[in-house]
């Protein structure tokens, strides 16, 4: 039995290694991406029950796995590159995880001609010490990799974050122009891609609109990359405000016909929030003492005696002129 007490408090307590950036979903073979990781402690075990770093290394898996083996990733050239080649994750020495570990990888192989190529990628340790910490720490799993000899990219530069369905008449429409690029950047012409359209929330799961009628389609009903141009346009509606959406944005997902082809990745529009109209803005209102002070700067009161305006006597000139001082003199005011 180990008379250490702290190792023993480890052995029964499980400890996992939490993704805590997937890499994406697609990629070109050799192309470099990140993934980052971090050692997520088990809430029982005491703070310093672990004071020690897991080397951990990648593995490489045929997605999905099904009826294939580890031979058919070498028959098919495939190898997963690290850096660092052995990834040291620290404990630390507190319950929370551990500071984050960023790990870039790359996949090495050739892309299949009658299915997609996708793989998935876990990382295991390797060694720790002590030994019993090796048998409580999970290994982490990221996201299924597609291996793509080509992307469906869209021009972003005049995409709106807010577009109004009812101005403009029922033809107004949102354009998303896309083109087809290989690992270079480059225009890819001379192949012809049929695409698919979906209409989807632009949340975490980016989950499939339930009712597709609200999509659209105001150009071609089928849509292909020209072969000449390497890219084309689409032009469509979206006929529902997002506020009946639990204020949800929306995106459109542009893929190739996958049952005609295996090498080109999807892309999706960028989000949008759909409203009606813009609010009119209401005049500023005028109070009635504003418009009578108005009246009344506007309309000078002229005295008598000034140019073109009689001479009129009033109650204070025959007061002066008769010399007129109180109420006692009201009858001689009445004479006058």
């Amino acid at each position: 039995m180990n008379s250490n007490p702290t190792e023993v408090n480890v052995i029964n307590e499980a400890h996992v290694i939490k993704t805590v950036k997937q890499p994406p979903e697609n990629v070109f073979p050799e192309e470099w991406f990140e993934v980052a990781f971090a050692i997520e402690r088990s809430a029982t075990v005491a703070e310093k029950a672990i004071l020690v770093d897991i080397n951990v290394v990648g593995y490489l898996n045929i997605y999905p796995g099904g009826n294939e083996t580890s031979g058919d990733i070498f028959c098919n050239g495939a190898s997963l590159v690290t850096n660092p080649e052995i990834i040291c994750l620290n404990l630390g020495k507190t319950r929370e995880k551990s500071e984050a570990t960023i790990v870039k990888c790359k996949i090495k192989s050739r892309i299949f001609e009658d299915k997609i190529t996708q793989y998935s990628i876990f990382f295991s340790p390797t060694s720790t010490k002590p030994a019993s910490i090796f048998n409580n720490i999970s290994s982490a799993s990221l996201n299924p990799i597609q291996i793509v000899s080509a992307k469906i990219i869209t021009d972003d530069n005049k995409w709106p974050d807010v577009w109004y369905k009812d101005e403009g008449g029922k033809d107004k429409s949102m354009e998303a122009k896309i083109s087809l690029i290989d690992a270079r950047g480059n225009i890819i012409k001379d192949r012809r891609i049929p695409l698919n359209l979906t209409l989807l929330y632009d949340n975490e799961l980016s989950t499939q609109v339930m009712r597709q009628e609200t999509l659209r389609i105001l150009s071609l009903p089928r849509h292909i990359i020209n072969p000449q141009s390497g890219g084309c346009c689409i032009y469509f509606r979206i006929e529902e405000v997002s506020k009946n959406h639990q204020g949800q944005n929306f995106k459109v997902e542009i893929t190739p016909d996958v049952s005609k082809v295996f090498d080109i990745a999807r892309t999706c529009t960028p989000p949008v929030c759909i409203r009606s109209k813009r609010k009119k803005r209401r005049r500023p209102t005028t109070s009635h003492n504003d418009k009578v002070s108005d009246h009344a700067t506007s309309h000078p009161v002229l005295r008598t005696g000034e140019a073109g305006i009689d001479a009129t006597p009033t109650n204070c000139d025959l007061d002066k002129t008769m010399g007129l001082t109180g109420v006692s003199d009201i009858p001689a005011l009445r004479v006058a």
